[in-house]
């Protein structure tokens, strides 16, 4: 892909100071990058080379806000450098890829990507990240405050009592009990079951 195909696409989902740096990461590493519609489970995810993709891919759900995008593709992006670094040998969310994740993000803070007081708080998450970027609930709470406006209607899913409907990602789901930073929740469509966390944008029914 040339630069400027990239910049076009790229720009609709991250802050445009950010840019330059994503660029020079995918102009000299062999990884597919693919934005996908939203899905309920996960926010990102990095897959291997398989007889269907025949390079590394990272996926970014299309939906989320600029900063929660950016966040969740260095995420990614610092797996696919433990896969480059190491193969398959070591642990999806282990010390090598703690350390893969900040130094992947250091450049991105030190610029000044972030505005405050995001960027006090992810520097804080910074300092020993998780597996799942979303499940400190002081950074998803600051996040989500960078989310586009939201009609009065919306409301976050521990706000909503249990056995209640809701929709959220254009599907309807009944709340059930509550699981850590998470609540398990039936799709009403096929009555799967999906753990949602629990400062999810939801709408009232």
């Amino acid at each position: 892909m040339q630069e400027v195909n990239f910049v076009q696409i790229i720009s609709k989902y991250v802050p445009i100071s950010s840019i330059s740096k994503l660029w020079y990461f995918f102009d000299n590493n062999i990884v597919d990058l693919k934005i996908t519609r939203d899905r309920v489970t996960k926010y990102g995810d990095f897959r291997h080379p398989n007889p269907v993709n025949s390079m590394p891919r990272i996926t970014v759900n299309g939906g989320l806000n600029q900063y929660s995008f950016l966040i969740t593709l260095l995420h990614e992006i610092a797996h696919y450098k433990v896969y480059n670094d190491y193969n398959k040998t070591k642990k999806p969310h282990g010390i090598e890829w703690k350390k893969a994740f900040q130094q992947t993000v250091v450049p991105f803070i030190n610029s000044g990507v972030f505005p405050q007081p995001l960027e006090g708080v992810f520097r804080q998450h910074m300092q020993n990240p998780r597996a799942s970027t979303h499940s400190d609930i002081n950074l998803l709470r600051c996040l989500n405050l960078y989310d586009k406006s939201i009609n009065n209607n919306t409301t976050n899913l521990e706000d909503i009592p249990n056995g209640e409907k809701f929709a959220f990602k254009g599907r309807v789901f009944e709340k059930g009990e509550k699981r850590r930073t998470r609540f398990m929740c039936k799709d009403m469509n096929n009555n799967n079951k999906y753990t949602i966390n629990a400062l999810a944008k939801v709408e009232k029914i």
